[in-house]
């Protein structure tokens, strides 16, 4: 998606826009938010024109709204001083449209080569991955982070690895599990995958459709 950065003399980033006009649910933003290296506290706020705050390298950050009601959100710190980059959380943005289109965008005509093969390459790890995850039971997953991120080495290409497990509290306290795999290009894009599963406490289990992968509460 089309970003609006603010760039100091040196050229790094001090805070930037995005359009308000996508239907930004906090599963959505939490995502995207948290796909950046170095974010971490992700929280929702209510009754405030902060909409969200996250921390990045320690700092405080907020996605702000001015005057309640903008085109655009301002997405940057707390405090500009010191002096912060956001350029990575603005480029998370960017590619936010791979993030949409998940595994159906690499395989478009035309698509670059050496990260679609990368993150071809990459799906047995994520598949090994919920694979293993479906085996546990809800307890013990319940008891996992809400979201980790790992690297993996020798694909050519900075691939990551990111498991989500999110309560869904107004579907009977389901569990939501998602896995999603990430082979980070130049410019800020990435070739994305996802797949996951909804599981109950009473062991019940389905597989999500496309449109339920970013549900989150």
């Amino acid at each position: 998606m089309r970003t609006y950065p603010h760039r100091r003399d040196d050229g790094t980033g001090a805070y930037f826009e995005i359009s308000n006009a996508l239907p930004w649910s906090l599963g959505f933003m939490r995502r995207v938010l948290t796909s950046v290296p170095g974010v971490t506290d992700f929280k929702r706020i209510c009754f405030s024109d902060d909409r969200y705050a996250f921390r990045l390298a320690g700092r405080d950050c907020v996605v702000h709204e001015p005057f309640g009601d903008n085109s655009r959100y301002w997405i940057g710190p707390v405090e500009m001083e010191p002096p912060i980059d956001m350029t990575a959380v603005q480029c998370a943005f960017s590619r936010f449209a791979a993030f949409w289109t998940l595994d159906r965008e690499f395989r478009k005509p035309g698509a670059a080569q050496s990260t679609r093969t990368a993150l071809q390459a990459a799906l047995p790890k994520a598949a090994e991955e919920l694979s293993k995850l479906r085996a546990m039971i809800y307890a013990d997953l319940a008891r996992l982070p809400a979201h980790e991120t790992r690297e993996l080495d020798g694909y050519g290409r900075r691939v990551t690895i990111t498991t989500y497990v999110d309560l869904i509290k107004h579907q009977q306290s389901d569990l939501q599990v998602v896995v999603q795999a990430a082979a980070h290009g130049r410019g800020g894009f990435s070739r994305v995958w996802a797949r996951g599963f909804r599981l109950s406490p009473d062991g019940s289990c389905r597989n999500l459709a496309d449109e339920e992968l970013y549900e989150y509460t």
